[in-house]
């Protein structure tokens, strides 16, 4: 048996108003120290001791000095911070790695919010289900290329997550997430956090999760069919990332999924990886999308 590492992180738009997203990379430990390895060298060359994709685009921290000064006045200085992050995401699309995106389209969240019904399953704050989610999603997968005879036996996924204030809520659900969800639970091994300034792996999912969050503010903000969501994500990030994104119909169907039932939240219901399959993926298309 083996060991398998996705690295996760969120994103939202600034004003919390479009999108919110959880992505990251998932690996075998070999591939994550080749990617690792050629992820530090190229930040190395730049003096630059992490990257963030909110530092980046701010110009601050550690891109800080690609500000408007004498050695990059504008716009050379945003040209040399974007000419990194694009190196980056170059490094991970030639990788042995799989990208996973599950994104939220906040306003439909929002207009589910008016019903008390969905108030039973949807908390206001998207942060724990969707990290929930996506931890369902990446296990059924494997188990679904396990039932395909893709892999000789069930593996151990160990999680890695960004630590913030949030994290515990994760760390305590865990192991009711793996109890409710026994058809996954095999898979479902550890559930770690760390600093992503401490973490090449999860820089790479700050990266990805700010990628995605963006295609998707655009998708959600711009006219329908001005600029089709799957060409461009496709194009920013490569044909390796799977996203994945809840509408209306989906989240409807998330909350009768998950009703409390006899007094009980149901919200680890063994219907959510069917939900996904029957919906999502159908609504999306292929699956790199």
């Amino acid at each position: 048996m083996g060991f398998i590492w996705p690295a996760l992180d969120e994103s939202t738009d600034r004003e919390r108003k479009h999108a919110f997203v959880v992505a990251g990379y998932l690996a075998r430990q070999r591939d994550w120290t080749e990617a690792e390895r050629k992820w530090m060298l190229r930040l190395d060359k730049e003096e630059i001791k992490y990257f963030s994709s909110s530092e980046c685009m701010s110009l601050s921290g550690e891109f800080k000095r690609f500000r408007d000064n004498d050695k990059y006045p504008r716009p050379e200085g945003r040209l040399a911070a974007n000419k990194i992050r694009d190196d980056l995401l170059e490094i991970m699309k030639k990788e042995q790695v799989a990208g996973f995106a599950l994104g939220l389209r906040l306003k439909e969240h929002r207009a589910m919010q008016k019903s008390s019904r969905a108030r039973k399953v949807l908390p206001p704050d998207p942060y724990e289900n969707m990290y929930t989610m996506m931890m369902i999603v990446i296990v059924g997968e494997l188990e679904d290329e396990y039932r395909a005879g893709l892999f000789p036996a069930r593996e151990t996924v160990a999680f890695l997550c960004d630590a913030h204030d949030k994290s515990v809520n994760i760390k305590n659900l865990y192991d009711e997430l793996k109890r409710h969800n026994p058809g996954c639970a095999p898979w479902m091994g550890s559930l770690s956090y760390m600093d992503n300034e401490q973490s090449p792996a999860l820089q790479a999912a700050d990266m990805l999760a700010s990628q995605c969050k963006d295609v998707l503010v655009e998708e959600t903000t711009k006219p329908p069919g001005k600029r089709p969501l799957g060409d461009t994500f496709k194009q920013r990030v490569g044909g390796h990332v799977s996203l994945r994104v809840f509408d209306m119909a989906t989240l409807k169907m998330l909350v009768d999924a998950n009703l409390p039932r006899k007094g009980k939240p149901g919200i680890y219901s063994t219907q959510q990886l069917t939900m996904f399959k029957d919906t999502v993926l159908a609504k999306n298309g292929d699956k790199n999308r």
